[in-house]
């Protein structure tokens, strides 16, 4: 257990970024990409990634109070985030009937504010990318606009599981 406790101190004390993006982000959800977080609750926010995104449906889950990984979350967080993460999942999946599976990662390199990514795997995507080499699609969409979904498009997903949230929040 002593190691345990000193990876979870060695979190604690990864200091937060001035500014840190995500804290950003969750301070003003109505600001979010398409419109606004789909969901807000008084410790997580789900919205949709900003563009340009590669993939319709790309979400991000966000722990409102910073703190960097799971191992750092509270009872309160640890005991939702399972919870918070299959009802998400499911609703994800029921919005976009092409979803073969929903990859989730929180690395927490770029921005260290848990964040996880839920990004739909669906059939139109190129097989060759699976796994982590999906998630290389959002830097390659940075780089060059075509690669990314028209807005529009996503903005139509965006609206569509704005009802599923609505109707069945998490």
């Amino acid at each position: 257990m002593r190691g345990a406790a000193t990876a979870i101190a060695r979190l604690a004390n990864v200091a937060a970024p001035s500014p840190c993006r995500i804290c950003e982000k969750n301070a003003e959800p109505e600001k979010l990409a398409f419109g606004g977080a789909l969901w807000t609750h008084a410790r997580w926010v789900v919205c949709h990634a900003s563009p340009p995104t590669p993939v319709a449906g790309w979400l991000m889950l966000h722990l409102r109070r910073h703190a960097v990984a799971p191992a750092d979350f509270s009872d309160a967080e640890a005991a939702e985030f399972g919870t918070v993460l299959r009802r998400v999942q499911r609703l994800l999946l029921g919005a976009l009937p092409d979803a073969t599976r929903i990859y989730c990662a929180a690395m927490a390199e770029t921005s260290p504010h848990f964040h996880m990514h839920l990004v739909p795997r669906t059939r139109g995507i190129d097989p060759s990318l699976a796994g982590f080499s999906l998630f290389a699609l959002q830097a390659r969409a940075k780089q060059d606009a075509t690669l990314a979904v028209p807005e529009d498009v996503v903005s139509r997903v965006v609206d569509d599981l704005r009802r599923a949230f609505a109707a069945h929040p998490p």
